[in-house]
């Protein structure tokens, strides 16, 4: 239970099941009296609080680029352990070996779980 005293002696009490105060302001003058203001958080053992939800990430634009291999004039691209591609980006100029031109990316699906999805390397 929570309780307020103003200056002319009422006692306010306030007291709500599952909420936590978080901060609490007090402002005193002669014209307005006793200010409270206050910041809480509900909380339920019964209802899942959570952050809002955090905004779709957004493909700028795109840079042209090759999958590369590892071993020269292979037919098809080169996977690691994690499922990453190695490219070249077509503005790259670098004498670099065959495979390693560029870092590691990852290929973005459309769709893609356990059990669905397609892969075109």
């Amino acid at each position: 239970m929570v309780y307020f005293v103003s200056l002319s002696q009422q006692i306010l009490s306030h007291r709500v099941a599952g909420n936590s105060l978080q901060q609490l302001t007090m402002d005193c003058t002669e014209e307005d009296g006793i200010v409270l203001a206050f910041d809480g958080m509900a909380y339920s053992e019964t209802v899942c609080w959570r952050p809002a939800l955090l905004r779709r990430p957004v493909i700028a634009g795109t840079l042209p680029a090759r999958v590369e291999s590892i071993e020269k004039n292979d037919t098809y691209a080169c996977l690691d352990s994690s499922g990453r591609y190695r490219v070249k980006l077509d503005f790259d100029r670098s004498d670099r070996e065959a495979g390693y031109g560029y870092l590691l990316v990852r290929m973005a699906k459309p769709y893609a779980g356990a059990d669905y999805g397609w892969h075109a390397p």
